[in-house]
């Protein structure tokens, strides 16, 4: 790091001086769909969501709605796995999630529907 700034990031210089040069940073591009999507029951009026991770993912963005809603509402974690609470007992849910990258290509996972205890 010393060398580096020292170099001011010319990596002639760099490498000139018996040093390697850091790695620069390339975008990994469209995010897969997220695989092993479930939504599994929590206690009264919540409801577990979690997926498989992703390289590359930043974060995951969780969405959900009422079965005839068609607002999606929106939860974002760092983590692939969210608990949702809050939500009205006996009522049937959308779910889906949709990992967060550098590229704005956003695949989604498949849709589950369940009803909350």
């Amino acid at each position: 790091m010393y060398v580096e700034k020292i170099c001011k990031g010319d990596v002639a210089k760099i490498l000139s001086s018996g040093y390697l040069a850091s790695k620069e940073p390339s975008p990994i591009g469209p995010l897969p769909k997220p695989g092993g999507f479930v939504v599994k029951p929590g206690g009264k009026g919540e409801i577990l969501l979690d997926c498989e991770t992703i390289k590359g993912a930043r974060a995951y963005q969780f969405e959900y709605k009422g079965i005839n809603d068609t607002v999606w509402i929106t939860k974002t974690e760092t983590k692939s796995k969210l608990l949702l609470t809050g939500l009205i007992s006996g009522q049937e849910y959308v779910f889906r999630v949709v990992p967060i990258g550098a590229s704005d290509v956003r695949q989604y996972s498949d849709e589950i529907n369940s009803f909350v205890l």
